[in-house]
């Protein structure tokens, strides 16, 4: 029946039909090219802005020269990246006889896809001058903090080839006019929070004085930001604190210093503090807070016993694990690094430690000892993240597609143009789309 109809029709009007369908290509054709030219104009639109902000970032987030003397100059330096592996510990060691002097101090850098075995970082300047090293990965660059021969305490920044591409002197303020020791560093959102040993002048700041029996320690902390680098802003009261006795048959310990402080999967913090050759765990849910024992009664938790001090941990996010690395003399007088495995607050025994780094990982060097961890992610898989980016991520994809992508610019901008409450654009939750969406939405923006 439908062929029998459709021989009815006059040429006339299959041109008709035939004009209309040329009319609906044409259409589509136009709509396709609509919304090409749309999504044109909104990535226009976000690349002005980012522009603009750009342009006016002093007043978006403060002024960071720092961030700019080496930001400018990376693309000239690093033109083949180190390949990531899981992890990258940074420590100590000497080839001088008088290793027990700071100043005969050097850093290595070395990388481990399983915590247990390492291998040096060739690509960076390993022997570099400097004491008791700690790093961070912070806005995409590593920060090495360490003490110089001279006392200062100074920070390099490294790029993914690891040159080292910027570099000044800490300096605290707001109190601790003794100075400080024994730097460890955590991200909190966009700041560094260095915890840390007060100094104490003509003494060692670890222990009580000669004349006291007893005394007490605290583990203080500071925070900077990339716009006040390299200055950190005291934390007021202290994060931890213990009592020490200079006699040993007392049960109490003598020394208390080197803290190691990591975040937990859960949101919660570890806080590791060397007593000599011992490691003491403390819990906490408050970067600015009080850290407590996790035992039940109170009394000190020793993570490592007799096992070895300057602790550093890490968090093995396909198990929940923490790896605890401490740093003990041999029986031949070599310092090694060691490495246990727990849930971050047991006490440990001999048999739970492992060497993992001792002198056969130096092989063109005369270097004997290796002391003083410090260790973190490193993989670019591992997402690494505040909470504030992170929850960027999930509110920057406004269409709900499970990624940030060019649908999400048009409804941005789109939104932003209205100047009106547009849905998830409203990313700050202020109750307006505003410059402080901009700036949000583009971070997340031009990461995804």
């Amino acid at each position: 029946m439908g062929e029998k109809k459709a021989s009815k029709y006059s040429s006339e009007s299959k041109q008709v039909k035939g004009s209309k369908l040329f009319e609906s290509i044409r259409g589509f054709s136009l709509s396709l090219k609509k919304s090409i030219l749309i999504l044109l104009i909104s990535l226009f639109v976000i690349f002005s802005l980012f522009l603009m902000l750009s342009f006016n970032s002093n007043n978006l987030v403060g002024e960071s020269t720092h961030e700019l003397d080496y930001m400018d100059s990376i693309s000239d330096l690093c033109d083949s990246p180190v390949e990531a592996q899981n992890y990258l510990i940074a420590f100590n060691s000497c080839s001088h006889e008088d290793c027990d002097n700071p100043s005969n101090h050097e850093i290595f850098l070395a990388g481990s896809d399983d915590g247990e075995e390492w291998e040096l970082i060739e690509e960076f300047d390993n022997g570099h001058m400097g004491s008791v090293p700690d790093i961070v990965y912070y806005n995409d660059y590593i920060y090495l903090f360490h003490t110089s021969s001279e006392g200062d305490h100074n920070y390099d920044v490294l790029d993914k080839c690891f040159n080292i591409v910027d570099t000044g002197t800490v300096f605290l303020e707001g109190g601790d006019e003794d100075g400080w020791v024994d730097p460890s560093l955590i991200i909190d959102d966009d700041e560094l929070v260095l915890f840390y040993l007060p100094g104490v002048k003509g003494q060692d700041p670890a222990m009580c004085p000669e004349d006291v029996e007893s005394c007490t320690k605290e583990i203080h902390s500071a925070r900077s930001s990339l716009s006040t680098l390299p200055l950190f802003q005291l934390v007021l009261e202290s994060r931890v604190e213990a009592e020490l006795n200079t006699k040993p048959d007392s049960g109490a310990i003598i020394s208390f210093s080197d803290p190691d402080i990591i975040q937990l999967e859960d949101g919660s913090y570890l806080l590791y503090v060397s007593s000599g050759s011992n490691s003491l765990v403390y819990v906490g849910s408050d970067l600015d807070g009080s850290f407590e024992s996790p035992s039940d009664d109170g009394e000190l938790v020793f993570a490592s016993e007799k096992e070895g001090g300057v602790p550093s941990a890490v968090q093995d996010l396909s198990t929940g694990d923490v790896w605890l690395y401490v740093h003990k003399d041999d029986e031949d007088g070599n310092r090694i690094i060691k490495r246990a495995v727990s849930d971050g607050i047991t006490e440990l025994s001999s048999s739970d430690f492992k060497t993992v780094i001792d002198d056969d990982i130096f092989v063109d060097s005369d270097n004997y000892k290796s002391f003083s961890p410090s260790i973190i992610r490193w993989a670019d898989d591992i997402l690494v993240c505040t909470e504030k980016d992170c929850l960027g991520v999930v509110l920057g994809d406004l269409d709900g597609s499970g990624s940030i992508n060019a649908a999400d610019a048009i409804t941005f901008t789109n939104a932003f143009k209205i100047g009106t409450p547009y849905g998830d654009a409203d990313l700050d939750d202020n109750g307006f789309v505003n410059w402080e969406d901009i700036k949000i939405f583009l971070g997340i923006y031009l990461k995804s």
